[in-house]
């Protein structure tokens, strides 16, 4: 079956974004977040095999940047499977870390 396939972010970007981004406010009596995606927000898009169209989000971290996820490889079997990275940028904008899969974690896709 032809499929997208998804990777996602590695792991320690997800780790990083666990420890770094703002935490999101939570009702204490419905238990719903009081600002949905507003620690988060569509940045971009891209298209899968039947253009689908899916969302690239930037995340407000706690010390005042942000982290911008992007495609990092999009590699093909039985579809296209989508690894993403993240860059983490510091409140002027400079670039100061990079989350990335590793080739041979691609190649072994």
């Amino acid at each position: 079956m032809r499929c997208d396939q998804f990777m996602g972010l590695p792991a320690q970007a997800g780790k990083f974004l666990k420890a770094n981004m703002i935490p999101e406010e939570i009702c204490p009596c419905c238990k719903r977040s009081l600002s949905p995606l507003a620690n988060s927000y569509v940045i971009d898009h891209y298209h899968g095999m039947f253009n689908d169209c899916y969302d690239l989000y930037r995340h407000k971290l706690k010390d005042g940047g942000c982290a911008d996820e992007f495609v990092q490889a999009m590699p093909f079997s039985s579809g296209p499977v989508f690894f993403l990275g993240l860059r983490v940028y510091d409140v002027k904008g400079e670039q100061t870390r990079e989350f990335l899969w590793s080739q041979k974690e691609i190649d072994e896709c």
